[in-house]
């Protein structure tokens, strides 16, 4: 397994504990107070921090298993996984757009708005994970 792809491993947990720790409180706040709550900053900020600090560890920790490969540059496979998979996860992201906004256009809530978009963008950059693992192991 290439260096690359033990890092969207990581990434691809991380990403998914801070997503779902994210949401539950959401969900939890929203059902004590009976409606879809606003977008917290310093929720947001909690997380984003999170996520970085706990990606740096988790890379330190690659770095220091895989101290040889760690700097190798991507091959040409590599590149052609990375543009798959972005283009993948650009597909998501348009899609998860415009459910968004359709869904806007029925309910006119603007948390609802702000949730599904920036849920659309983290579901993205996890299909982007996932589909670089999946390529890299069967397609190219």
């Amino acid at each position: 397994m290439s260096f690359l792809e033990k890092s969207d491993w990581l990434m691809a947990c991380l990403l998914s504990l801070a997503v779902a720790g994210y949401f539950s409180s959401v969900f939890q706040l929203s059902s004590e107070s009976g409606v879809l709550v606003a977008p917290s900053m310093p929720g947001l900020i909690a997380a984003a921090v999170g996520l970085t600090v706990l990606s740096i560890i988790g890379h330190i920790v690659l770095v220091a298993i895989n101290h040889k490969d760690a700097n190798s540059t991507p091959d040409e496979r590599e590149i052609k996984v990375n543009q798959q998979a972005s283009s993948v996860s650009g597909h998501v992201l348009s899609v998860s757009v415009v459910l968004s906004l359709l869904l806007f256009l029925t309910t006119s809530n603007g948390n609802l708005l702000f949730y599904c978009v920036f849920g659309g963008f983290l579901v993205s950059e996890l299909a982007a994970y996932i589909m670089r693992i999946y390529y890299s192991r069967t397609v190219f």
